[in-house]
């Protein structure tokens, strides 16, 4: 009696631990599920959040391409009014923007209800609306270039672009305003300039240092009735010319009490200003293009190497090339360039060439000849042509997130 008695218990106990195993099991798998599905909830929220504040800053970036673009085909240069038109009764219609009392507005349907926009405000002191003048004043577009060292104004403008992603439900009413709801905005801040050239003295060629310059036999630098031959600070000695070379110009030699061949002077911009407006950014020699793209603006940055121009890799077109390294010429190059060339570094220049436009020069410069000449030439003509071609505004300060609701 007994004996039976402990088995049925001891079976009894084994069900109750078999319930509770089966309840616990049932508990974590609940929990697991659970949590799997908070965490994969979790991560597609986080998702669409990211990629629709991603869509955000593209329609950001494409307020301040338009902008740009908008500043480039103003007649008028420089731009020193900010005022998109809408005009539909004009022939042809003038559509600058969708909104001229913002400035440039411009919406897209993405999908569904979700819709985007852009906004680059004017300036407007006489709206009406004191909230909306509030916002305006602080992000709408500025002329800055006092404020950059630019002597007159139009040259730099600080530009703001507000992109949004907001649901559209009732397109009667502003999308700020229920129903409708943003989803998400940013706002990106770039500076665009337009690219300047002041020599720090009207000659063929200008460097740091009178001593640093050698003019060897067959070697010529040709100023001109319009420029002197070779400008350079005053108290820095004088070039060393060799029998057979040849320097002309109004005057031949000509130091000066006042140079400046630095970047900000030069163009106007800082050195990562001009990076950042570059047609062409380059670091490696084997990347440095021949011929040069038209009419372009190439920046070269490798001090730490040797860039050498030969019959295969000639220095050839025309534009604005800016080299931070030491440049050789080979014998033979036959190198044909028009414009403006910027060495910070050394220049070791061998004939054939002809180089017309100006040329500025940190480091030392040696020009000669072999059984031919090697002519740098000023060309007035020739600087004013690749300005008017390089004038117009290009961003000079990267895009930078600034305002977000």
């Amino acid at each position: 009696m007994t004996r039976g008695t402990d088995s049925r218990s001891q079976r009894g106990h084994e069900g109750n631990a078999l319930i509770v195993a089966l309840l616990l099991t049932i508990t974590l798998v609940g929990i697991v599920v659970s949590g799997s599905s908070m965490m994969k909830a979790n991560q597609s929220r986080t998702e669409t959040s990211f990629l629709v504040t991603g869509q955000a800053a593209e329609f950001a970036r494409s307020g301040l391409i338009e902008a740009v673009n908008w500043f480039r085909r103003q007649p008028v240069q420089p731009v020193t009014t900010f005022q998109p038109v809408l005009d539909t009764a004009a022939d042809p219609k003038i559509l600058d923007t969708e909104d001229p009392d913002i400035g440039l507005m411009r919406e897209f349907k993405i999908t569904g209800r979700l819709w985007g926009r852009y906004e680059v405000w004017k300036r407007w002191d006489a709206d009406p609306d004191p909230e909306r003048l509030a916002w305006r004043n602080q992000v709408r577009v500025e002329d800055v270039s006092l404020k950059r060292g630019r002597p007159t104004a139009g040259n730099v403008w600080r530009v703001r672009s507000i992109g949004y992603i907001y649901d559209r439900r009732d397109p009667n009413v502003d999308f700020r305003s229920y129903p409708n709801r943003i989803v998400a905005s940013e706002t990106l801040e770039a500076e665009i300039s337009r690219l300047s050239i002041a020599l720090p003295g009207q000659a063929a060629l200008c460097a740091r240092r009178g001593d640093d310059v050698t003019i060897k036999k067959n070697g010529r630098v040709l100023g001109g009735s319009l420029a002197a031959g070779i400008f350079y600070p005053q108290g820095t000695g004088s070039p060393t010319l060799m029998n057979g070379s040849e320097v002309t110009g109004v005057p031949d030699l000509a130091p000066s009490v006042v140079y400046d061949d630095s970047l900000d002077y030069v163009f106007g911009v800082s050195e990562a200003g001009l990076q950042a407006m570059a047609d062409l950014l380059l670091e490696d020699p084997a990347d440095f293009p021949s011929p040069l793209p038209p009419a372009s603006l190439i920046v070269y940055d490798d001090p730490a190497d040797l860039l050498v121009f030969s019959p295969s890799r000639k220095l050839e077109g025309t534009g604005i090339v800016v080299i931070k390294g030491n440049v050789r010429m080979s014998p033979g190059s036959l190198s044909f360039f028009d414009g403006l060339l910027y060495i910070d570094g050394n220049l070791d220049m061998n004939a054939p060439f002809v180089m017309q436009g100006a040329f500025i020069v940190t480091g030392t410069v040696t020009v000669q000849g072999v059984g031919d000449f090697g002519d740098l030439v000023y060309s007035d003509t020739t600087l004013s042509l690749v300005q008017d071609n390089l004038a117009s505004y290009r961003i000079s300060r990267p895009a930078t997130q600034t305002i977000q609701e």
